[in-house]
């Protein structure tokens, strides 16, 4: 009870930090406009479009990983981390040349509001690159889930929010002024700082499975 306790209350501290960011990503735009409000509001969902495609093969990693770390089974863990690396990797990539290619498609199916359309198109180009920049964290948070280090999840999390997505917002606002770019760009940077840590992290996962 004690091992399930501390799993699901670094999974909940995780999980808790990462909404959190997502908030605000979601509310900022209310201090630009309602315009940039309502473009913010599109491109999140099209960030949740793009989780749904990706967690389907972070689950199928969670259940693989978890099957062969329960057996000990060191080789396993890094076959089923490979596996589900590559077609999560070409997700990513289809994705964002969708989002790209068809941003007109898109938007004409989601806004027929003139002022709305030209606010997402001059924030396009970072939920163009959502996908590709961000698909390693939904891979590595379905391997560590498998493993069960959800502790190292948290502590990548906590790393990546307080060490860098904040940081970023203070130190550019101050250069330069708090702005909806400024934002997406931190959250962009987050979600590649999260996988980078996560990866970095991976080795130690290896050694507590084969312990």
């Amino acid at each position: 009870m004690g091992a399930l306790a501390r799993f699901n209350g670094a999974l909940m501290g995780r999980t808790a930090l990462l909404t959190s960011v997502v908030t605000f990503v979601a509310s900022i735009g209310s201090h630009f406009g309602p315009e940039v409000l309502a473009a913010n509001a599109i491109m999140l969902q099209l960030m949740n479009v793009a989780s749904y495609a990706l967690d389907g093969y972070a689950n199928a990693a969670e259940a693989l990983v978890a099957h062969a770390a329960g057996a000990g089974d060191l080789p396993g863990v890094h076959a089923a981390v490979i596996a589900s690396a590559i077609p999560m990797a070409a997700i990513g990539v289809v994705l964002s040349l969708g989002y790209w290619l068809g941003r007109d498609v898109i938007l004409g199916a989601l806004t027929d509001l003139p002022e709305v359309r030209e606010a997402a198109i001059d924030y396009w180009p970072w939920i163009a690159l959502l996908p590709l920049v961000s698909w390693g964290a939904y891979w590595l948070d379905g391997v560590f889930l498998g493993a069960g280090q959800s502790g190292l999840m948290f502590v990548a999390m906590v790393a990546s929010v307080v060490g860098v997505f904040l940081p970023l917002l203070l130190v550019g606002a101050a250069a330069w002024g708090l702005s909806n770019g400024l934002v997406w760009t931190a959250f962009l940077v987050l979600n590649i700082v999260r996988q980078v840590s996560l990866g970095v992290a991976y080795p130690r996962l290896a050694r507590r499975i084969s312990v």
